[in-house]
């Protein structure tokens, strides 16, 4: 395991290097994941408008109308075409997404880290390259794109930066590491799509010939530092060693057919299927969220600058994290997972049907939905606690390669019925309605096949929370913190096997002993029992030592 191969590799008088120390020993590995990731962020970002500008028609351009294009003076014909030319290179993304996961798990354990990398920053640099012709050949433009789109997927920056600063870490960097990737996550998130990629948008170009000069020299250096600079992250002397013992017989190819093999599992196992028919129906529908700009555009004269703006819409997310996890503490883990999922379907299937004819009513649909920014993380936990976390981490593999295969055909299925042109509702809501239908597939299926799975997991987290309040409460001294005499009386220094000090007492609030007992409750169902059994076992010792002081 990951785990063996950090404690063989790395013996105890290694030193965890501080935060400083991580940046200068590894600044060049920094340096290229910081822009390889902020590169393709804001390609991605841009590439829907760019499409538009390659478009080409008879119509010719007005002086002081934008159309988004510099070949064509149809606008709606633009938009049109341009999100058509979009979807086809996201298909194309996506199957080379699928193919280089599976790089990175061959070649990645085979050769290093670096090796996929460089294949990866290669063929990013080469789409640039292609974009930067297809702003030059109008005749091969929209074939250029589509390719370039398609090498974009040669780098699966997330997966691979992952692993990446795992190797660093268990070399010495330690906790460091991941400090210094969110420090780089949270600059990158504000910096690449949020302010770069809408101000390209903003500036309503039709000619992008500059920008991809700047991306393509960016990412030329970029290619530069990782090739010439940048170490290899990986123990490749370990490996070898590790081979030879364990995988002598065995090559590149059996390793990967053994990995398939182990996947068997999930192929026959009827549980899996229920989880996978869920995660799989979302992102069909869910992609119909990304044309919203797109319909705006076209059914509601809206510019390409006008669109940016909503950018001002996602900080309320942050804003209102905290309303769902409060709600769930005062009604209820059981209670709130219904009432937010009738909320966000209910506003969902509102915002999809209204947009044909008013664009006020979206943007208001798309504020609300904001409200249960923080249902997310609440849905994701009680999916992670579906099956048994190994099972979990299978499911969630097959979900990735699931979800790039429908990459290559939802965005062209949706590309063909969406109509720019459209005047009648059923023309303008056609991709709309679409996703109307698989959303209430969804509902449906999380209804009465996923939710009586889900209830398991949220009785247990409410009668967690019942619990720990009423021990908290039982145990707790008036006007006075839950200090070390106090732990050690009421017997849960015995019962849980932590002194106070571990729990970085004295505790002085219920929100204190909810987070110690969420982080000991364990990482499954049965183990979030078994903490609770323990809880109930002190609540009896409690309540009997309070009838003996009465008596």
């Amino acid at each position: 395991s990951s785990v063996e191969l950090s404690k063989n590799c790395f013996p105890c008088e290694f030193h965890l290097m501080s935060f400083g120390d991580e940046i200068k020993t590894h600044w060049a590995t920094w340096i290229v994941l910081f822009f390889a990731h902020g590169m393709k962020n804001l390609v991605n970002q841009v590439e829907i408008a760019f499409a538009r500008s390659l478009v080409s028609c008879e119509e010719q351009l007005v002086e002081g109308i934008y159309t988004g294009s510099q070949w064509c003076g149809n606008r709606l014909e633009v938009i049109n075409v341009g999100y058509s030319i979009s979807q086809r290179g996201q298909a194309q993304e996506s199957f080379a997404m699928l193919l280089s996961i599976t790089m990175v798990a061959v070649l990645g354990s085979v050769f290093g880290r670096k090796v996929v990398l460089l294949i990866g920053l290669s063929g990013t640099t080469i789409s640039v390259a292609l974009f930067m012709l297809a702003c030059a050949f109008p005749s091969w433009s929209r074939l250029l794109f589509v390719m370039g789109q398609g090498l974009q997927g040669l780098l699966p920056i997330d997966h691979l930066a992952g692993l990446i600063i795992f190797d660093i870490s268990v070399k010495g960097g330690g906790m460091a590491s991941y400090q210094v990737k969110g420090l780089l996550d949270t600059i990158g998130g504000l910096l690449w799509g949020p302010v770069l990629g809408n101000v390209v948008q903003y500036l309503e170009l039709v000619n992008y010939h500059t920008v991809w000069m700047i991306i393509f020299s960016i990412n030329v250096v970029v290619l530069s530092i990782a090739c010439f600079v940048m170490p290899e992250p990986m123990d490749m002397t370990h490996l070898k060693k590790e081979e030879d013992k364990k995988d002598k017989a065995i090559g590149p190819v059996g390793k990967v057919v053994n990995e398939v093999i182990s996947y068997r599992d999930v192929y026959y196992n009827p549980l899996s299927w229920r989880f996978l028919l869920m995660v799989c129906i979302e992102p069909c529908w869910m992609h119909c969220m990304g044309m919203i700009p797109i319909e705006l555009m076209a059914y509601h004269g809206w510019s390409q600058s006008r669109v940016t703006m909503m950018i001002l819409i996602q900080p309320l997310f942050i804003v209102f994290m905290g309303v769902v996890p409060s709600l769930c503490l005062k009604v209820g883990y059981t209670t709130m997972m219904t009432v937010s999922l009738v909320y966000l379907y209910s506003v969902l299937i509102i915002l999809n049907l209204s947009i044909a004819f008013s664009d006020i009513l979206p943007v208001m649909m798309l504020v609300a939905f904001t409200l249960v920014g923080g249902f997310m993380p609440l849905k994701e936990y009680v999916d992670s606690r579906f099956s048994t976390p190994d099972e979990m981490a299978r499911f969630k593999s097959v979900q990735w390669i699931i979800g790039y295969v429908l990459g290559m055909a939802i965005g062209p299925v949706y590309a063909s019925i969406f109509d720019a042109k459209g005047q009648t509702y059923f023309t303008r809501a056609a991709p709309n309605l679409l996703a109307c239908v698989l959303m209430v597939t969804q509902i449906l299926h999380v209804r009465y096949i996923i939710y009586p799975y889900m209830k398991k997991t949220l009785h247990i987290m409410d009668e967690l929370e019942s619990k720990l309040k009423q021990l908290f409460h039982a145990v707790k001294k008036e006007d006075a913190p839950l200090d070390k005499e106090t732990w050690e009386a009421s017997g849960l220094q015995k019962a849980l096997g932590k002194a106070i000090e571990d729990v970085q007492g004295p505790i002085t609030s219920i929100d204190s002993f909810r987070e110690f007992c969420r982080k000991e409750s364990g990482g499954t169902n049965a183990e979030t029992k078994a903490f609770i059994e323990k809880l109930e076992t002190l609540l009896a010792s409690a309540a009997e030592k309070e009838t003996k002081k009465a008596k």
